[in-house]
């Protein structure tokens, strides 16, 4: 165990050992059949796309399953199981002389000259084709409503971020770099290039920590996907909502699962699975919406691949909602790249020195075709209720399940928290000099939540917690132990009164989680809070959300850019 208390850190914290057993989320909705999308032979073919028949006999003697197929729930809507790659990984000894990894047969995908052998079949080609060949007719209601308010939550959090330090400061970047362009990011009326629209939107969505999260690999997909989005409909106008929606549904899944695709290792190492992943979402919604081929979005795939990038270490500084904005500039000139011509190797994720090789030891690539139709990773995907990281809200919530059963903040003498070792690693910041700092305390944040600011996102400010000496001499009293018994959605918060009576509350369910999703009250109170911090008029916040809560049955998306969302 790591224990955080008092003014400083009585340890250092211990490794994560990386995030919890994964979850599938099934809707038994029936969809159309992808068979055909995900059969193979052992080598794919120069455009990415599948032989049109498989070999007739075992190689080497053998067909190894990668993957099994997700169970179906015989009482509910959503169903979920246990994957078989929750736990951390080792990195393997380097065989001697070589610097490569050492072979170990009973867990290495094979390889055929530069490609995985696939039990048959081109996982990347067979989620490529369903990303392509996706119908908004197709998606299951529970999928559908999930995925409306991905683009409310996800356009609420891009306008609220719009003035925070890191977009202000990409702003003059961009007005120092280019001359006048003909689209406009989310939230701002200068008109920009199509990439630094992509750019500044998916800064501005991910500046604040408020965007919403997936939750098994911790990806924040919608952001840089709608980001890319937004800038193709906003330059090429004539995108209707249901447009809009299906491209970013279909960047989200691929997003989504190359990201299961990737054991534990590939977070732990370092690398921000948002930039490194988020990208690949990009570039096929925008090429959703430029109406590609088959061979021209495996191009943009394989270029998005290629610039896959951003590190953990950058984490509580400007430079981590750059990862995001990145990924949403890299996937959309990926996709206009690929239209273009500009060619690349189709077998950017699966070619033997590609995306997956460099990024993870044992890639999974069943986790790219297993239950496509039926299984969607838009139900894994959580939209927060706070402003910070995932991994702080069960001790959040704890917090203010406390409060709102009696226990005043003037009554509070100590609280003690019991989270998992991940929540140490990631928000075990002691100085707050900056606003990302606030963000990555987990005592601070709790301290905010006991004085009643735990959802006010202007209270997240290192300005504020300075001028606040209740907040500063709470976190005092406020100690953090680390246990690897306890689910990345658990907490335990115990607080002790002044009277020496204790109230112990332990969370089992993040509100805003897929197991706890949030509801549309919930929503509309977040977005209001996000316009509100700009100065924007109630009024002009519930016709921003109507508009966004109706954007099925919009014959134009432009109207999110900018700030026409606004308009009488």
């Amino acid at each position: 165990m790591t224990r955080l208390g008092g003014s400083s850190f009585a340890g250092r914290p211990a490794p994560a050992g990386g995030t919890p057993t994964s979850t599938r989320w099934s809707c038994r909705t029936p969809a159309r059949s992808t068979a055909s999308s995900t059969t193979s032979s052992s080598r794919r073919c120069a455009t990415g796309e599948p032989p049109s028949s498989p070999p007739t006999g075992p190689r080497n003697g053998s067909r190894r399953r990668l993957a099994t197929a997700p169970r179906r729930s015989a009482t509910g809507c959503w169903s979920r199981r246990p994957s078989r790659g929750g736990g951390h990984r080792s990195s393997p000894t380097s065989r001697s002389g070589s610097g490569l990894p050492a072979r170990r047969s009973s867990r290495l995908p094979k390889w055929i000259g530069e490609h995985i052998v696939l039990d048959e079949r081109g996982a990347v080609a067979g989620l490529l084709r369903f990303a392509r060949e996706l119908r908004w007719s197709d998606v299951p209601t529970p999928v559908r409503e999930r995925t409306i308010q991905g683009v409310v939550d996800t356009v609420g959090v891009m306008l609220g971020g719009v003035d925070s330090d890191p977009s202000v400061r990409a702003q003059a970047v961009v007005a120092r770099t280019e001359g006048t362009g003909v689209v406009r990011p989310v939230g701002i009326d200068r008109a920009v290039s199509w990439a630094s629209a992509a750019w500044l939107s998916g800064i501005s969505g991910h500046a604040l920590d408020y965007d919403d999260t997936h939750w098994v690999t911790i990806l924040h997909g919608s952001n840089p996907t709608l980001a890319a989005a937004l800038a193709v409909a906003d330059g090429s106008g004539a995108v209707t909502g249901e447009k809009l929606l299906t491209a970013y549904l279909a960047g989200f899944e691929v997003a989504a699962r190359v990201a299961r695709s990737m054991p534990t290792e590939h977070y732990s190492r370092g690398w921000h699975i948002t930039g490194s992943t988020g990208g690949i979402g990009a570039a096929v919604a925008a090429s959703r919406l430029l109406e590609s081929d088959a061979p021209t979005l495996t191009m943009a795939v394989a270029h998005a691949a290629n610039t896959g990038s951003g590190h953990r270490q950058h984490f509580g500084s400007n430079a981590k909602p750059v990862n995001s904005g990145n990924a949403g500039r890299n996937g959309l000139v990926a996709a206009l790249l690929a239209q273009q011509g500009f060619d690349a190797d189709p077998a950017g994720i699966e070619g033997r020195v590609g995306f997956w090789r460099v990024m993870c030891d044992v890639p999974e690539p069943g986790a790219l075709v297993d239950g496509l139709g039926s299984t969607w990773e838009m139900l894994g995907n959580g939209i927060k209720p706070y402003p910070c990281g995932v991994v702080s809200h069960p001790a959040l919530a704890g917090t203010e399940r406390l409060l709102g059963n009696g226990t005043l903040a003037s009554d509070i003498d100590s609280v003690e928290l019991l989270v998992h070792p991940l929540v140490v690693e990631l928000t075990g910041k002691d100085s707050l000099h900056s606003d990302h700092d606030v963000k990555f305390s987990i005592r601070t944040l709790v301290a905010l939540t006991c004085q009643g600011h735990g959802r006010d996102v202007t209270a997240y400010s290192a300005e504020f917690v300075r001028s606040r000496p209740e907040v500063r001499e709470l976190f005092g009293r406020i100690s953090v132990t680390a246990s690897d018994r306890l689910g990345t959605d658990q907490a335990v918060v115990t607080i002790t009164r002044k009277d020496g009576t204790r109230a112990v509350e332990k969370v089992e369910t993040t509100p805003g989680s897929p197991a706890d999703p949030i509801s549309w009250e919930v929503l509309r109170d977040k977005f209001t809070r996000l316009i509100a911090a700009r100065g924007i008029s109630p009024e002009q916040a519930a016709l921003a959300f109507g508009r966004l809560r109706d954007v099925e049955t919009l014959p134009d998306v432009s109207v999110f850019t900018g700030t026409r969302v606004f308009a009488q």
